[in-house]
């Protein structure tokens, strides 16, 4: 979920190489070894489950700062006071040119520069211009919620708005289900498509799987219903449900 707070809204989410991949045939269960030398850090090849009788430079040690990958596909260095994306194959794939570059996660890596937000893809594109004042990590769906200004939506990996930008709070999580909130209105909900759900009297969402969601009525009690027409599968007589 996405608030306002002054000017920005906050997110409260339901949170040229030396070497090549095929020196050691695979990178699959590769981690780069993050390790710092004459003041500089780079990586080093490591395979889990592999005895090394050799430690080999896989990422070059040219770099003033550098994050662990900690098992995601990319992590963040710094070089010349600017930051970029190395990955796995070893490639510094997003430039050393923002004030800080994020990881990937589901296909895109926010970026920052100048007081703003945007986001690459994975071929370090910028899909999303530097243009909001805040971005929070793409979910499992491809989508994302941000902030411009005081109002609040959902992109998608295009850079495309799922739920407009003119909400006082908006939501996104791993299962489709993206929402905004307008005062004295109430919320409204669309799938990670932008099509609305076929029934919207209701409070809130809770959860979603399998064309079935968890909805919290206006009464306080919880029901589920299919998502695509929004007949009722249980009925509303339940004080709490868990899936």
């Amino acid at each position: 979920m996405i608030r306002p707070s002054v000017s920005l809204c906050i997110a409260l989410i339901l949170l040229p190489l030396n070497c090549s991949a095929a020196e050691i045939g695979s990178t699959e269960g590769f981690e780069p070894y993050l390790a710092r030398r004459d003041g500089k850090w780079g990586y080093l090849q490591h395979a889990w489950g592999v005895p090394q009788k050799e430690w080999k430079t896989a990422i070059p040690f040219e770099y003033e700062w550098a994050s662990t990958f900690n098992g995601l596909s990319s992590a963040t260095v710094r070089k010349n006071g600017k930051y970029g994306l190395v990955d796995r194959q070893w490639r510094l794939i997003v430039p050393a040119e923002y004030d800080y570059a994020f990881p990937f996660q589901h296909g895109m890596a926010i970026v920052y520069r100048g007081g703003k937000y945007g986001a690459v893809d994975e071929t370090g594109k910028l899909v999303i211009p530097l243009e909001y004042d805040d971005i929070r990590p793409f979910r499992d769906m491809g989508t994302a919620t941000a902030a411009k200004g005081d109002k609040c939506g959902v992109l998608n990996r295009r850079g495309e708005a799922v739920v407009p930008f003119e909400h006082s709070f908006s939501l996104t999580n791993g299962m489709g289900i993206c929402g905004g909130y307008v005062p004295k209105v109430g919320w409204k909900y669309v799938d990670h498509l932008g099509r609305p759900f076929a029934r919207t009297t209701f409070k809130t969402i809770d959860y979603h799987s399998d064309g079935v969601t968890g909805v919290l009525r206006e009464d306080g009690r919880w029901e589920l219903i299919d998502w695509a027409t929004g007949e009722a599968l249980l009925p509303g007589d339940y004080k709490q449900l868990a899936y």
